[in-house]
Formats: structure tokens, sequence, C-alpha cells
């Protein structure tokens, strides 16, 4: 259904603005919105007058997919008063739409906002604008020297103009810092690819994720959470969750759930953050009741086989999280689950077969590969080993469980000297550190082993 939307000023607003020009008459196709964001738009624009209250119903339409209108209300926003969110927000809307080159124009007048920044580089490396767009990512990096966004975005320049040395030079640093993402290793696999470093860019490209993550941009999320419907609720209980104010993830969940009462995706959030508070026995219930009416969904199964095995119920684990596989063959957190619980009943065939099930599905945590270089140790394939453990270093230098485990493969395959020189170089660098200790004590047990 479509709606015109004309709001008409007060005549207190023509009288204080003299010659304000009239607001925009708005074309509004309602059709694919839910009633509690069709309700919402309608009652806010009846009662718009100020620039506040059309840069919310331009926030509005904005975030439940309406970029159009959101455009004409920032517009006459701007006419009221000219603000920088309001600019910053019209932009974003614009490039929406795919139009860069009005997005650019006006970003250009926020100046001290550091998501400005990063995006207009962005926008004009998509341009294929180098110059422009390594400017704007020097601006951005002037701001905030660690911006991760601006980082990667100046890489990306090096990377386009043919310098991969610098982008890996940039990469890397990130990478010694600390700051982890399967992005950064993607770039810094393409870098070395474009560089020639050809095994090195294969290993790389192994964990490699194209998806560029969601960088902090306050701005956006403050226009995000004027969302409406249960997707927005879902995805506001979830930001809780992730920003570990559990409590009041669980409490938004028990909102939806009472409209909501037996969809899935909200029972199997709920019985996760139980689960996270220490409710083992109320996720199962909560698990239980939700497989009646979904049996079929994968994640349900999968989560009861989480919340079984925390519960000490490893062979009912195995069950469910079986079942979950058979339902969804790519779910490779099933695959990494079944290949702990076998680890820890010593069936190491059946870890070594579900660990590398797990990568192969694309299970990129560091964690499930240095289980699966564990496991080729015990069956003494230490080059294989060191394989896996130097893919994990590749990706973050510093993880000592697998310093400590090249340290161990190498003492194992008879290199022991070699396995000593790193073993101590690492325990300089990390002193105490009980990953590094743990290998000192199993190299010491090699060498005492007649």
């Amino acid at each position: 259904m479509r709606f015109l939307l004309v709001t008409i000023c007060t005549c207190a607003l023509f009288a204080c603005a003299g010659e304000t020009q009239s607001p925009p008459e708005l074309d509004i196709d309602f059709s694919g919105l839910n009633d509690e964001a069709a309700s919402l738009i309608q009652s806010k624009s009846a009662v718009a007058t100020s620039a506040e209250d059309w840069k919310v119903l331009g926030m509005l339409f904005q975030s439940n997919g309406l970029e159009e209108p959101s455009i004409l209300a920032y517009e006459y926003s701007l006419t009221l008063n000219s603000d920088p969110k309001t600019h910053y927000l019209l932009a974003i809307s614009q490039a929406g739409l795919g139009n860069y080159g009005q997005a650019i124009q006006s970003m250009s007048k926020v100046t001290s906002y550091l998501p400005a920044q990063w995006n207009q580089g962005y926008w004009q490396l998509d341009l294929g604008n180098n110059e422009q767009a390594k400017k704007h990512f020097e601006t951005a990096l002037a701001l905030d020297s660690t911006s991760p966004a601006a980082t990667i975005g100046l890489a990306r320049v090096y990377l386009a103009k043919g310098n991969p040395q610098q982008s890996i030079t940039l990469l890397q640093g990130m990478v010694d810092e600390g700051r982890k993402h399967p992005y950064i290793t993607y770039l810094l696999g393409k870098a070395n690819q474009h560089a020639g470093n050809i095994e090195i860019a294969e290993q790389l490209l192994k964990n490699a994720n194209s998806v560029q993550p969601k960088w902090l941009d306050p701005w956006q999320d403050e226009m995000h959470s004027y969302q409406q419907g249960f997707s927005a609720k879902l995805i506001r209980a979830i930001q809780k969750i992730d920003a570990r104010d559990l409590q009041g993830g669980l409490e938004d969940l028990k909102s939806i759930e009472k409209s909501y009462p037996f969809d899935p995706v909200v029972q199997n959030n709920l019985a996760t953050v139980q689960m996270q508070l220490g409710q083992t026995n109320e996720a199962i219930r909560t698990l239980g009741k939700a497989m009646k009416e979904s049996p079929n969904y994968a994640p349900l199964q999968l989560t009861m086989a989480f919340a079984l095995a925390q519960a000490g119920e490893e062979n009912q684990a195995v069950k469910f999280a079986e079942k979950a596989l058979a339902l969804q063959p790519t779910m490779f957190a099933a695959a990494s689950l079944l290949g702990r619980l076998a680890y820890q009943r010593q069936d190491y065939q059946s870890a070594y077969t579900n660990y590398a099930l797990a990568i192969e599905l694309g299970d990129t945590n560091l964690r499930t590969r240095e289980m699966l270089a564990e496991v080729l140790l015990r069956f003494n394939q230490f080059d294989k080993a060191i394989f896996q453990y130097e893919i994990v270093l590749s990706i973050d230098p510093k993880r000592t469980p697998s310093i400590g485990g090249v340290a161990v493969a190498l003492a194992k395959s008879g290199k022991v000297q070699q396995a000593m020189k790193l073993l101590l170089e690492a325990q300089s660098l990390y002193p105490n550190d009980g990953n590094l200790s743990r290998a000192a004590r199993a190299i010491q047990q090699i060498t005492q082993t007649p």
C-alpha cells in the first residue's frame, strides 16, 4: 500500500522562519513494512515540525529500508538547521542508493567525525579514485591512529596502487598488535599473493573471509535503533548479549517471547543466554519445549548439544550434535563440538575426522586448528602438525599454544636443539606463560625417555 504523506508546518514555524521552504510530499510504500514501523512513521510524520523531528523521521525511514524518503526528510531538516549528524546520515542514505558523488559532497560538511573520513575513503576506492581515498584514510588516522577501518582502507589503497609490500606492512602490524579478524587475514593473503609469496598466501587464504567487518559507528548505530518489528527487537537483544549485558538481553528476549512464543530463533537465543548465565537446566528445558515445535531447526539441536555437554551429559550431547550436523551438513560448529567431545573421551580418530571436517566447512576458530594439530601429534604426524600450527601463527604470531605445539613437534621428531631454541626465545618474550611451561615439561619428558 502506497501512502502520500503531506506534512504541513505550523503557523508558528512560518512566522519564525519567514521564507522557510515547504515540507516535502513523501510518497511512501508501506507494503514492505511491519505494522509497528508503519504506525510509528505515520504518527511521527503527523507532528513533524522542527529540524530534530525531521531528522528522527529520516532515521525511521532509513532504518526501515526507505532510503528515498529518508533523503527528503534529511534534506528538509537541513533547511531548518545545519547539523553534522544529519549531513552524515544523508550521505549514508545517498551512498545506499549508489550515489557516491552526492554522498561525498554531503559528507564533506562533516569534518570531525572519524567515520565520515573513512567512509569517504571507501567510496572513493569504489570509484577508483585511489589518491583521494588515500587522503581520507590518512585524515582519519590523524584523528585516531588506531582506527582499524582507516588502517585497512589504507592497506587496500596500497594494494590497488600495486604496492603490496606496504599493504603487508600495515596489515602485519595490525596482526602483531593482536587485532584479529578473518577479513584482515583475507587482505594479508591477497597482498602476499600480489607480492609473489604464494605459499604464505595459500595458507592465509585458507582461513580467509572477504566480508568486511562492521566498524564502530555510533551515529549509524543510533539510526539503526529506530528500526521496528520482530527483527529489530531481536537484533537489539543480541547486541546487548554481545556487549555482555546478559541480563538485559535475557529480559529483552523474554519480552519478545511473549509476542512470538514458538519462534525457534528467539528460543535458541534465550537458551544460549541462560547457558551463559549458568542456568543450564533452565536452558535445557527451554530447548526441549522449542524442539517439540521446531524439531528440524538445526541450531536448536546444536545448542542442546552444548547445554548437555555443559551439564556433563556427553553421550547425549553427541547425539544432538550429530542430529544438528545431519539437518545442516554445513554446520561447522557441530563438527567442531563433535571433535572436542571425541577428544575428551580419547577417541582420537573421531576427533581428527571431525576437526578436519569443521575446518573444511569453514571454521576459522584458531583453537579448532590447534586441536587438529594436537591430534596429529598423537598420531606422530609431526610435519603435518607443524604445518597446522604454522598456519595459526601466520594469523596470530603471539599465540603461545601454537608456539609450544611447534616446539613439542620438533622435539618429538628428533630436532630437540631447534625445539629448545624456539621455546627459550618465546619464553623470553612471554615469561611465565602456562602454554610454554607445559611445552617445556613435555620436551623435558621427551629428552629423558630412553
